[in-house]
């Protein structure tokens, strides 16, 4: 008998600890919320990095310090399709990272 392992994943988000103030990015160049900005309520630390993963929990974005840069493309500069993105923050500062989800779409 073949046995299937099922693995179930929890996502806690803490949203006073983060400001992002764009849980919605619209690359689209017409200059509003092409990029995801994060703070943290002072600037980030040096130190900071953040990881972007697809749905699918495939990593398709990373960058060590982030410089609220990213602007929808994935690791090898590649448009990504209009979905939702989970996003592990470290933020430098606090000693748990943020985890939470933002909202790619280039339509609007």
């Amino acid at each position: 008998m073949m046995r299937k392992i099922i693995t179930i994943a929890a996502m806690i988000v803490s949203p006073l600890c983060l400001v992002a103030q764009d849980f919605e990015i619209t690359p689209n160049g017409d200059g509003n919320n092409d990029t995801w900005e994060v703070t943290t309520g002072n600037e980030l630390a040096e130190n900071n990095s953040v990881a972007i993963y697809n749905r699918r929990g495939d990593l398709v974005y990373n960058a060590s310090p982030y410089k609220n840069d990213w602007n929808g493309e994935d690791i090898q500069g590649e448009l990504l399709p209009n979905d939702s993105y989970y996003y592990i923050l470290d933020d430098g500062i606090n000693a748990t990272p943020q985890i939470g989800f933002l909202t790619l779409d280039r339509a609007l």
